[in-house]
């Protein structure tokens, strides 16, 4: 969301039970109607056991490893006997995206301490971040602490600090008395630490550019992911796709140059100054001021360029079809839908390497792949019919739900509900979360009467912001949509967000509830 190999080769092994549901697969029993109680704890520990594994390289758009869990879920689709959506010859809707980033062969860093030179190395040294100015920059460095103002709590790191043509290097976060701990200890940082928030911070002070530094002993997820982190668009030219992260053009550029750098290589400065960083967070986060701090004389020479023209990136959603027994309701279709995309592998380290994704979201599209097998081997069928649906691109902005309106992949006219499934393996001990676009249309008050029937303790949202998911590109078109989602978690795009660690009776609890739901909404006319 947005806020490998086979599953007898991963690297967690599958219980005995497991392996068993994946052979089970095949033998479907067509001797009776399937009923919500065929989703099982196995088969979608299994299905999550695949689309989460190592050989699937966390399931980047346009990447080889998405390929092979589009045609996993092809596949499934295609054993539980789904047609193809309208006007298709298979399973796949293709589009194309179209990818922006940096030049690597015309960007730069060098940092020069007393009298030695370090020419940096791009994806491996330092990365450019994705809103960075284009441009040259030179100037001493100035340490500006993390970076932060915050004058409701009488907190700045730029108190005594002159950084008028110079350029700033900042910590990433904020001291730990600005933040709240999550349960589990770790911090839930403000829109205060956000990359962002600092660059302008730097820029309004007049700084010519900033340098981000991990602090020392931090996730080291992040510290080894130095991938340029570029952006994909459904537009050649410059993009306009009109969804929150997958802007790119020019009002979203900052005005000064922006760089991550690696902790080895941010280390020289503080080391040739005669300061240990650890030691520096310490003291930073025990009151001490960041003018206290010299780097003697230290230099950087920064110069970013985005490459053109923009690269073309093929991708596919994933689309079946089960006709509706009303003729009355049939061209009315429920849309249940899952993003089957991740954010692929780091470009560093000699661990684990792979963002599997399994909460992100390869719960939801088990669930999926579950719930179309066994509604469509329901007697009677639901008087609607039933479009299921796993978006590409998921992750560059909400592009393949995008593309699908767009790009006019289907003909989307039909459409009456939108149940998205995103993030729903996890947090067992907290409600159920289901979140709608909209609180003016009648079905919302008739959704929250029957969810608060079911034993499954569930809590409707009414959220417009701050969490996207596909759902919002149907909202946009005034489809009304539900977007389950068991809630954000330490694991959220981290390395160990894997199979292993998510909660399999809770999540056949939440499908078969989901289950339960479209049922509902195919009695609403």
């Amino acid at each position: 969301m947005v806020f490998s190999q086979p599953a007898a080769l991963t690297r967690k092994r599958l219980s005995a039970r497991a392996a068993l549901a994946v052979i089970a697969f095949a033998f479907t029993a067509c001797a009776r109607p399937l009923t919500r109680d065929d989703i099982t704890a196995d088969r979608l520990q299994a299905r999550v056991a695949y689309l989460a594994s190592d050989s699937l390289q966390g399931r980047m758009t346009g990447t080889p490893g998405v390929a092979a869990a589009e045609e996993y879920i092809a596949g499934a689709f295609r054993e539980a006997g789904l047609d193809f959506a309208s006007g298709q010859e298979d399973y796949f809707l293709d589009f194309n995206l179209y990818e922006f980033g940096f030049d690597r062969r015309a960007v730069r860093l060098s940092l020069k301490t007393g009298q030695r030179y370090y020419r940096g190395v791009m994806n491996r040294d330092f990365v450019p971040l994705p809103f960075s100015a284009d441009g040259l920059a030179l100037g001493e460095i100035v340490f500006a602490g993390y970076g932060v103002i915050a004058p409701e709590e009488k907190y700045d790191d730029y108190d005594g600090l002159d950084v008028r043509g110079k350029i700033v290097l900042a910590f990433r976060y904020e001291p730990p008395r600005l933040s709240m701990r999550t349960p589990s200890g770790k911090y839930d940082y403000s829109k205060r630490a956000y990359f962002t928030t600092k660059t302008k911070t730097a820029a309004g002070r007049g700084a010519r550019a900033i340098l981000f530094v991990t602090v020392p002993g931090a996730d080291s997820d992040i510290m080894n992911d130095f991938r340029s982190e570029t952006r994909m668009s459904l537009s050649r030219g410059i993009p306009d796709n009109p969804v929150f992260r997958s802007q790119d053009d020019r009002n979203n550029r900052l005005d000064i140059p922006a760089f991550l750098v690696s902790v080895p290589f941010g280390d020289r400065l503080f080391r040739t100054a005669g300061l240990v960083p650890k030691r520096v967070i310490e003291e930073l986060n025990n009151g001490k001021k960041a003018r206290g701090y010299s780097l003697r004389g230290a230099s950087a020479l920064l110069f970013s360029r985005r490459f053109a023209p923009s690269r073309p990136v093929r991708a596919r959603n994933v689309a079946a079809f089960v006709p509706g027994s009303d003729p009355a309701l049939a061209n009315q279709w429920i849309v249940v839908a899952a993003h089957h995309d991740h954010i692929g592998t780091t470009s560093s380290g000699t661990a684990d390497t792979v963002y599997n994704g399994a909460d992100d979201n390869a719960s939801g599209s088990s669930g999926v792949i579950e719930l179309a097998r066994v509604l469509t081997g329901r007697s009677p069928r639901l008087k609607h019919s039933l479009l299921f649906l796993t978006f590409s691109g998921e992750e560059e902005g909400l592009l393949g739900s995008e593309a699908l309106f767009d790009d006019d992949l289907l003909p989307t006219t039909g459409i009456r509900y939108m149940c998205n499934l995103d993030m729903i393996g996890r947090n067992p001990e907290k409600a159920l979360q289901v979140l709608v676009r909209r609180n003016d249309d009648p079905l919302i008050n008739a959704a929250r009467k029957f969810l608060a029937g079911q034993p499954l303790k569930t809590e409707v949202v009414y959220k417009t912001e701050d969490v996207y998911s596909d759902d919002y590109s149907f909202a946009q078109r005034k489809i009304p949509t539900f977007f389950f989602f068991s809630g954000l978690h330490d694991d959220y795009h981290g390395l160990k967000d894997e199979a292993d660690r998510l909660d399999y009776p809770a999540l056949e609890k939440r499908v078969r509830l989901i289950y339960d739901f479209i049922v509902f909404l195919d009695g609403q006319s």
